[in-house]
């Protein structure tokens, strides 16, 4: 049984926390690396400070440190920044809801990745986290983080279900999503196998998402006190098009006034 609005810390904490062990290792990093040097890295100076909300395992920190930035990583997963430090012994970690994230403005660029902020389940929360990156960023700071808009679903559909998953010697997970448009929720089921001292141990993780619009997030950032540089759809930019599907990048600076 899905629960219609779960607290964040029982939501993706519970998931990531129950994960980390199998989470799937991609090219994706190389590509937000790529894509954050044509339309954020350049404009920052060379030992720039750099905060990465929702840093996962590390592997994007790792690759920005070296690039010569001072690197820190966030993440709401105490299993998940325990990779990130052995990915990027360098790095510093600090484990966090970005909602009550607090530093004073420190950061050249905060970045964000993996749709971090869909686990943002209302327009409140999206604005606290908002928030706190605004606060956390130095005078003309950039923001650059992806989000998704949800399913394409056709007239005759009310719901989208996806199955995926995943095989290797010492894990296992599977994976079923459905997609609700009228709300825009996605209520996903994980079911993870772990190889333990010779047993397979299983656990079962329920976990809510949900999409939010370009016009409801711009709007959002703008209240905040955000600057629209650009609004980037993964699905129609060839440099990143191997990213994701159904996502939009946003690329936002801090205003002063």
């Amino acid at each position: 049984m899905y629960l219609a609005n779960p607290p964040l810390q029982e939501n993706a904490l519970n998931l990531y926390n129950n994960w980390a062990f199998a989470y799937p290792q991609d090219n994706s990093s190389e590509l937000w690396l790529e894509f954050l040097g044509k339309h954020i890295l350049e404009n920052l100076p060379e030992d720039a400070r750099i905060l990465d909300v929702g840093c996962g395992q590390g592997q994007l920190v790792n690759k920005l440190i070296a690039k010569g930035y001072q690197v820190t990583g966030v993440d709401l997963s105490d299993e998940m920044l325990r990779y990130a430090r052995k990915n990027a012994p360098n790095g510093e970690f600090i484990q966090s809801d970005i909602r009550s994230f607090e530093m004073p403005p420190t950061f050249h660029a905060v970045v964000s990745s993996s749709t971090v902020f869909n686990y943002m389940l209302s327009i409140e929360d999206l604005t606290k986290a908002f928030q706190q990156v605004y606060s956390s960023l130095l005078p003309n700071g950039w923001f650059g983080f992806d989000l998704s808009e949800g399913e394409i679903v056709r007239e005759d559909k009310n719901l989208v279900e996806e199955c995926s998953g995943d095989f290797g010697d010492d894990y296992t997970w599977l994976q079923r999503s459905i997609y609700d448009p009228k709300s825009k929720l996605w209520q996903s089921h994980y079911v993870t196998f772990q190889l333990l001292n010779g047993d397979w141990q299983r656990k079962d993780v329920n976990c809510t998402a949900k999409a939010y619009s370009r016009t409801e997030v711009q709007s959002v950032l703008e209240k905040v006190g955000f600057t629209k540089v650009l609004v980037n759809d993964v699905t129609q930019d060839a440099e990143i098009s191997g990213l994701a599907d159904s996502r939009i990048i946003y690329v936002f600076r801090k205003s002063i006034f």
